[in-house]
């Protein structure tokens, strides 16, 4: 499947993988080793949310760094 819901793909899937924001390459895998039914609440559920969170947001940090400044209108 293909998600935005990190909590959904760790649900379903016993892989993730994340992509970059452009041009959408994948900078992360995760195998989710957890047996069915996966509780959104258990340690090690919240450890590896945690650690695709990360992922993620260390490309969000880099492209905002890429980004050039936004037009803004002048009056």
């Amino acid at each position: 499947i293909v998600t935005h819901d990190i909590d959904e793909a760790l649900t379903m899937a016993d892989r993730v993988l994340v992509m970059s924001a452009a041009p959408g390459s994948i900078i992360g895998e995760f195998d989710v080793g957890m047996p069915f039914p996966r509780h959104r609440d258990s340690p090690v559920f919240r450890a590896l949310r945690g650690r695709v969170m990360a992922r993620f947001d260390e490309d969000v940090g880099r492209g905002a760094a890429r980004r050039p400044e936004p037009l803004r209108a002048t009056a």
